[in-house]
């Protein structure tokens, strides 16, 4: 098990390619799981500059030691966008990992759009496969859970992937104290 949580992090000069300044890309090198991947950091060298041995470019006279901090603050972000996938308990794959790197994350879906959505949706049904006070039940959870949110977390909205059996607790004990809804009430809000 231990092994398949094994990653390695080292940055290439690409000495294929090279831009108008006649620089080669460098580019992290990613293998996890057995599968290698390369990102490009946006930095260039000099070909005869790059020390492939240790992966930095080599400091003459004071020039490119910028390059390097910068290789390092990539390779520290990497490990720990690595660390918090890792930690997180939840499977992922290298391509997951990438976009985690890349920045290309999906953004969690919040709980007020999801509301906003699903009462959309209902409101073409109302009057036709639904009826109008159930309709009116959706929008009265909505402003409910509006109300909650900024009362127990000054938040606008919450990440549905955040929602667990604590946090419906909490919702449940507002219904039944702040606004004073009996217990069946309640517990059809909930559901």
């Amino acid at each position: 098990m231990q092994q398949l949580m094994d990653i390695h992090f080292s940055f290439l000069c690409r000495s294929t390619r090279t831009n108008k300044k006649g620089q080669s890309p460098i580019v992290l090198r990613i293998i996890y799981r057995g599968q290698r991947r390369d990102i490009y950091t946006g930095l260039y060298c000099n070909q005869d500059d790059w020390d492939s041995s240790t992966g930095t470019v080599l400091v003459k006279d004071g020039r490119n030691s910028t390059l390097n901090i910068n290789l390092e603050r990539i390779g520290y972000a990497a490990q720990q966008r690595f660390d918090l996938l890792k930690l997180s308990g939840n499977q992922f794959t290298m391509d997951e990992l990438v976009d985690k790197l890349k920045g290309n994350e999906e953004k969690p879906a919040l709980l007020i759009n999801y509301l906003k959505s699903r009462i959309k949706q209902l409101k073409e049904k109302a009057g036709v496969d639904i009826t109008m006070a159930t309709y009116e039940k959706y929008e009265r959870i909505q402003r409910h859970m509006v109300e909650f949110l900024e009362r127990e977390f000054h938040v606008k909205n919450y990440p549905l992937v955040q929602m667990d059996g604590k946090f419906l607790g909490r919702y449940f004990q507002y219904l039944r104290t702040a606004r004073q809804v009996s217990n069946n009430t309640a517990v059809k809000y909930m559901t």
